[in-house]
């Protein structure tokens, strides 16, 4: 195991370095073996768990809380931080990729405020599940390497049992570090976050625009994933949004049962500036907040005026290129492989019916591999598109099915494995774990888990974990 500090060559006021919280209860609920292989660390469970209760570091890794500011629903925050999070090692993967290792839910730190840093059990299970199954449908993610129980108490509105998540991102960065030094107008220290940001993920780009347009470029392709699987973030605010292009902090986040294109579920989103359909609006938002704290970096050698112009021009075309992306994505889960700007219509009409009659967004798309759908007027249309593209059902069926998942982690089935987990069961959480491993393959073992929710199953809200 390769474990590295690349964040002591930034100066002190990027980070608070403090211990966690020693937990000396704690014992695994889940520990993610494949993920321990690719990040090539071989310790044992035991010596693993020393490490991931607080109790020792891994090779002398001084723990780190990150400094960041954010805009939060829209209104800026101009000190957040890592206030229940401890970065405990970097590492260096088999593939030569770096990587973080970080506890959430492992106590105070100096951007704690008057929170007690720590996490309840159901959110650490929540994020576990919903972050490694993202994963596995080729959603740029943050993965999660263990789920802890602390058999310690949480008081939130009641008394649970407490958790830890060991999650591991490429880095953890956000739009609100970058904001965190310009609202300070330390642009010395925003020079350097810069300059560590390019080196760790963009060393093959050599000017702030072009590193800029590479992050923008990336979030609008995460954001077009999450809207092709039917994620709900939940809470896109800046200091939740990686400049790696990574999901990041997964919250109230959700996924959709039948498609509504302002569905919220977030209990905190109460304007519904969150909403399903509002997902790419707020992912250009927050780059342009990113833009404006990038500011001074760009205009190093040019005007601020020119600048701005540039940057106008990139974000028209950025909106169209975010536009072409969805167009592409869409056709896809429609059998289309080569669409044309006409075929927006035939993704937007088989969404309207979807609205219309409160059809399940994940199950409608899945079961046109049988070339069967409720409306014939929209089936007929589709079969003539596809007869003029030349390609074999079989072909047809097989890009359908690569976008197209059998099963989602529906919202319901995650309430059930974490009433079931506080009452010290975890075995449903295992069995969704097992499930998730394969989202697209057809296994009629987990038939019951594609099932939309019965009205008494129904989850109308999902809630922050702080």
């Amino acid at each position: 195991m390769h474990v590295i500090d690349s964040y002591k060559n930034l100066p002190k006021k990027f980070y608070h370095e403090n211990k966690p919280t020693e937990f000396d209860l704690a014992q695994f609920i889940k520990l993610n073996h494949d993920l321990l292989n690719e990040l090539d660390v071989t310790l044992n469970e035991e010596d693993l768990l020393h490490y991931f209760n607080g109790s020792k570091s891994l090779q002398g890794y001084t723990a780190k809380s990150l400094a960041y500011s954010g805009h939060q629903f829209g209104y800026f925050n101009p000190s957040l931080g890592d206030g229940r999070a401890h970065i405990i090692a970097e590492v260096i993967s088999k593939n030569s990729q770096h990587f973080d290792i970080q506890l959430k839910g492992s106590g105070r730190s100096q951007f704690s405020r008057n929170g007690d840093g720590l996490s309840a059990l159901g959110p650490v299970l929540r994020e576990f599940l919903v972050s490694e199954f993202m994963h596995q449908l080729g959603v740029p993610s943050t993965r999660s390497l263990a789920a802890i129980a602390t058999n310690e108490k949480v008081y939130r509105e009641d008394e649970l049992a407490g958790g830890v998540l060991v999650r591991v991102a490429n880095s953890h960065i956000r739009v609100g570090s970058f904001e965190y030094f310009y609202a300070r107008g330390d642009f010395d220290a925003l020079n350097e976050l810069y300059q560590y940001v390019q080196k760790r993920h963009y060393s093959n780009l050599d000017t702030e625009l072009n590193v800029f347009k590479e992050i923008a470029k990336r979030k609008v392709k995460l954001v077009t994933k999450w809207l092709g699987v039917g994620f709900i973030h939940g809470v896109m605010n800046t200091d939740n949004t990686s400049v790696a292009g990574i999901t990041i902090d997964y919250g109230p986040c959700a996924f959709m049962d039948e498609f509504k294109r302002n569905k919220v579920f977030s209990s905190i989103d109460r304007q519904a500036r969150y909403a399903y359909n509002n997902q790419m609006n707020i992912a250009l938002w927050n780059l342009s907040v990113l833009a404006n704290a990038m500011m001074p970096l760009f205009i190093k050698s040019s005007t601020e005026t020119q600048v701005i112009e540039v940057l106008k021009e990139f974000f028209k075309d950025l909106e169209i290129y975010a536009d072409e992306l969805y167009l592409k994505y869409f056709a896809k889960k429609l059998g289309i492989f080569d669409p044309v700007k006409e075929d927006r219509k035939l993704i937007e009409d088989f969404l309207n019916i979807l609205e219309n009659e409160s059809l399940d967004f994940t199950n409608s798309f899945r079961n046109l591999n049988s070339f069967n759908f409720s409306n014939n007027e929209w089936l007929n249309q589709w079969k003539e598109r596809l007869k003029i593209q030349n390609k074999s059902d079989d072909e047809v069926i097989k890009l359908m099915d690569s976008v197209n998942p059998y099963l989602i982690a529906r919202n319901h089935h995650i309430e059930e494995a974490i009433n079931l987990a506080y009452e010290g069961d975890f075995s449903y959480f295992h069995f969704l774990n097992q499930a998730y491993s394969h989202p697209y393959i057809e296994n009629k073992e987990y038939s019951k888990l594609t099932q939309a929710p019965t009205n008494e199953q129904r989850v109308y809200q999902t809630f922050c974990g702080t």
